[in-house]
């Protein structure tokens, strides 16, 4: 265990914050130096190559079985806010939680990656299909690294028998918070940036108009924020991630659940009110992030704008919402400029006998039930809908509400007695498809 701690600690150590500026791509240069260092027979056996700081590794069998893809990025977020348990680039045990920038998004689970096949492979395993690890150095950011790899990899006609990244955990279930459940992501919403600008003559700020540029932007927000005739659905993987926790209830709550889809009618409400979570697996979200106006406390701006993070369902799609805030953002005349257009990811089938194997696996080693949903969050993984039909985000770590709330914030953190099962868990997932 004290292993598994150092060298997810030396791992952590490294800052791989994604610098736009850093065009040297140093620090994930020295990133991978150090998993060289930590996982030699992985680098050995593997073949490494390298897409401008992202990377990809393959150990390929002779053979026609698809090759299964294991995925997790290798940048992190800055340290945002003040951490008063560890540090964010210097990991300490507290607690039994091991505390750092990266533990849980997504250095932990990458760690799993790594030694579970460097443990396979020290012990003389053979493998019976080839064996993808890829990990981007701006999953936070850009994402360009798998965009690039997506690429390279249809162009070599590769398709995976299925593909694991990050998105869920094993944790509360969340209609009963006494039980665990393994959460995994078969889809996620479509993310689109927006800057909505608003033009002014500027002027002092002793004699304000009565629509200054703050002003109208503040009538906009308000009205995007409950923005009218978006749809609001439940999704069919939704309604099977009710069903599939329908045991853990009892009484009227237990048949509604059970029989989801029958009773869709009911449950839409109900997640609206429930929890922001539920009702974001609803309807299309729109959160504003940013505002930028003028550089004096005196000065009207002449130009003003607010950045929004819009998270779109898969019942609404791009066009649809992108027509609808057009149209509302000329009633204000305020323009658009699209920070990201928003991808659309695929849904995997949760019947498939892929997704039934990883629901096996899960319960090898943790012994709850796997609860399909669809991520609110975005990931590298919806690009490899292009060469994979199970596409599957799910990290194998037990993690409660409150260490899940730490992701992005300060004192990330994980369980030390968290790691040993997520190496377990790659290692037979990996025996049980060879």
């Amino acid at each position: 265990m004290n292993d598994y701690v150092n060298k997810l600690s030396s791992m952590i150590e490294c800052n791989t914050i994604n610098e736009h500026n850093d065009e040297s791509k140093q620090r994930f240069v020295n990133f991978q130096n150090v998993l060289k260092e930590l996982f030699p027979h992985v680098f050995e056996s593997f073949k490494l190559e390298l897409f401008n700081g992202s990377i990809l590794l393959s150990y390929i069998v002779d053979n026609d079985i698809d090759p299964i893809l294991l995925m997790s990025h290798q940048d992190v977020v800055p340290e945002n806010g003040i951490w008063d348990k560890g540090s964010p680039f210097k990991p300490e045990v507290i607690d039994g939680k091991l505390y750092g920038r990266g533990t849980l998004d997504t250095k932990g689970n990458l760690f799993a990656i790594f030694q579970s096949i460097e443990e396979l492979l020290a012990d003389g395993y053979t493998f019976k299909r080839s064996i993808y690890i890829e990990s981007s150095c701006n999953e936070e950011t850009s994402q360009e690294g798998a965009k690039e790899i997506v690429k390279e990899l249809k162009n070599r006609n590769v398709r995976f028998a299925f593909v694991l990244d990050e998105g869920g955990f094993v944790s509360n279930n969340p209609f009963n918070p006494n039980e665990n459940v393994a959460l995994v992501a078969l889809g996620e919403k479509a993310t689109v940036e927006a800057k909505f600008i608003y033009k002014s003559n500027g002027g002092h700020a002793s004699t304000p108009s009565n629509n200054t540029p703050l002003i109208v932007l503040s009538k906009f927000m308000q009205e995007a924020n409950k923005l009218k005739g978006l749809k609001v659905d439940l999704a069919d993987t939704t309604l099977e991630m009710v069903r599939s926790i329908s045991n853990s209830t009892k009484g009227i709550k237990k048949f509604i659940f059970k029989h989801s889809k029958a009773f869709k009618w009911l449950l839409i409400p109900i997640f609206k009110r429930f929890s922001p979570m539920t009702k974001a697996m609803t309807s299309t979200t729109i959160c504003f992030t940013r505002i930028e106006g003028s550089n004096a406390n005196n000065v009207i701006p002449e130009t003003c704008y607010v950045v929004a993070s819009i998270r779109v369902s898969h019942a609404e799609g791009v066009a649809s919402l992108k027509s609808k805030i057009e149209k509302l953002a000329a009633k204000y005349n305020i323009t658009i400029e699209y920070l990201d257009e928003g991808y659309e990811s695929a849904i995997t089938n949760y019947k498939t006998p892929e997704f039934a194997y990883l629901k096996k696996c899960v319960k090898d080693i943790y012994n709850v039930e796997t609860v399909p949903f669809i991520a609110n969050g975005a990931s590298d993984s919806k690009y490899m809908n292009e060469v994979c039909d199970n596409v599957f985000r799910f990290a194998p770590f037990v993690v409660s509400d409150e260490q899940i709330d730490t992701v992005h914030s300060p004192n990330e953190n994980v369980d030390v007695d968290a790691i040993a099962p997520a190496v377990e868990f790659f290692k037979n997932l990996i025996r049980g498809i060879s």
